[in-house]
């Protein structure tokens, strides 16, 4: 059986790059506003 890829290691770089974009035009907005913008819990693990 052939594995693969998980999706969300896929789109890893892609959202990485929208939160540096949103903190480098907002350098004071807060993680828990980053996170409801982006539709993603704002906890990190």
């Amino acid at each position: 059986k052939k594995h693969e890829e998980r999706s969300d290691t896929t789109r890893n770089t892609q959202f990485v790059q929208q939160v540096q974009e949103i903190v480098d035009e907002s350098p004071s907005k807060s993680m828990r506003t980053i996170a409801r913008d982006l539709n993603v819990s704002r906890v990190v693990h």
